[in-house]
């Protein structure tokens, strides 16, 4: 009943200036929502993005020890040199390749210490 009371002696422009400045504030509480919302997708797709860049980066060191496995392997079973180009020619590439990975994952200590690890392994 009070609210009625209250209610009755407002004039209408009042009302009118009370539901505009509520509008205006559902509007605002929106907006700030929005742009939260939009700097989440925005961080997130650089995250995304950023991964699918060492993933990529992961299957060139792979394909290169690959390279190197083959080599070996080949001429290990045919004797030839030849064989040996593509084992010089992947380890060359896979070192570079690994130095390459250290700098995009230079914020992941733990992921540069792996890397390391591996680049120490396949020297040896």
């Amino acid at each position: 009943m009070v609210v009625l009371e209250f209610g009755d002696r407002m004039t209408l422009k009042t009302k009118i200036i009370l539901g505009t400045v509520l509008l205006c504030g559902v509007l605002l509480v929106t907006q700030i929502i929005s742009i939260s919302g939009i700097r989440s997708l925005n961080h997130s797709s650089h995250w995304v993005d950023h991964t699918h860049k060492v993933l990529a980066e992961a299957q060139y060191v792979l394909a290169d020890a690959v390279d190197m496995e083959t080599g070996m392997r080949g001429f290990l079973l045919a004797g030839k040199d030849e064989f040996l180009e593509l084992y010089d020619r992947g380890k060359q590439q896979l070192h570079q390749r690994i130095q390459d990975l250290k700098k995009t994952l230079s914020d992941n200590d733990e992921q540069v210490q792996l890397l390391g690890e591996i680049d120490q392994v396949m020297k040896d």
